[in-house]
């Protein structure tokens, strides 16, 4: 049996947990399959997120001299029209009304069309 799944930049940045709780999802599976041996099949004891780890979520790994550069790459490529649908998906018409909470999304989208 085979499963496909299909996410966007901006799926994974509204739902930072869909991998984990995907890995979860395929471990039961296989468990239940007997694919893997007994070892593996306990589920791994996740730490309880502290409030520390919770705002370093929230704030953004990337800079927005980052952004401007991969939206920059993409231009040079592809041309202006596609760096701007990338910030548009985003709801920005240019790059400093881009939310930072959305630096790391545009720039895994970015890459991507690259």
């Amino acid at each position: 049996m085979q499963i496909a799944f299909s996410f966007t930049a901006k799926d994974l940045k509204d739902n930072p947990k869909l991998i984990e709780d995907l890995n979860r999802i395929a471990l039961q599976m296989a468990n239940d399959a007997g694919e893997i041996d007994s070892a593996h099949r306990k589920e791994p004891d996740m730490p309880e997120d502290t409030d520390e780890e919770k705002d370093e979520e929230k704030a953004p790994s990337r800079t927005i001299e980052e952004v401007r550069a991969i939206l920059a790459k993409v231009g040079k490529i592809h041309g202006a029209a596609k760096a701007k649908e990338i910030l548009n998906a985003f709801g920005a018409s240019k790059v400093t009304d881009l939310k930072e909470e959305f630096y790391d999304a545009v720039i895994i989208k970015a890459e991507a069309v690259i």
